[in-house]
């Protein structure tokens, strides 16, 4: 459901009013005339919403939500080599949130692409914070909705910190 579009006023204070209870999801965004801005966080406290699913109902009401832009990219990249060190396009890169409490279907932070025929691969964005990354054979995109997937796979991949702003190499190979 999408909830009625609020306006940012120019201390940027923002209200939301006519959502009815339900489970949502908090997205912002900024006008296509402002390109390059990345949506990083948005926080009431220490949890960010763009993690979570918000709850609303009656007598629920969040305020002093703190959301950032940036307008520095993030990267996580590397190259795939096969043990030999050539480099390896038949594998599924997958990177996940080191903290598990993190997993969770259609979040941002986990991700999946494929190496290009140089083995290169590139993450562009993903929010600040610690990953592991894999090379699998086979992927669904399913897959990256199973929590019990991600705990086979998991224990295999390299622990990689992204800060917010870096550009983080990290290679992997096949062994």
């Amino acid at each position: 459901i999408t909830s009625p579009p609020s306006t940012t006023q120019t201390d940027g204070s923002f209200e939301i009013r006519g959502i009815g209870p339900g489970r949502f999801t908090f997205t912002p965004s900024v006008p296509a005339s402002t390109k390059g801005w990345i949506l990083r966080s948005a926080k009431v406290g220490e949890r960010d919403l763009l993690d979570d699913i918000l709850e609303l109902g009656p007598g629920i009401d969040i305020r002093n939500i703190t959301v950032t832009f940036s307008d520095v990219p993030t990267e996580l990249s590397g190259s795939l080599q096969t043990g030999e060190g050539q480099p390896a396009t038949d594998y599924y890169i997958v990177a996940l949130p080191a903290d598990r409490a993190l997993w969770r279907p259609k979040t941002r932070r986990i991700l999946s692409t494929r190496p290009a025929s140089d083995g290169r691969f590139v993450f562009t964005n993903p929010p600040a914070g610690q990953y592991v990354i894999v090379a699998h054979t086979d992927l669904d995109p399913l897959d990256l909705a199973d929590m019990t997937f991600l705990d086979q796979i998991a224990p295999a991949g390299a622990r990689v910190m992204v800060g917010e702003g870096q550009k983080v190499v990290q290679d992997l190979r096949i062994r």
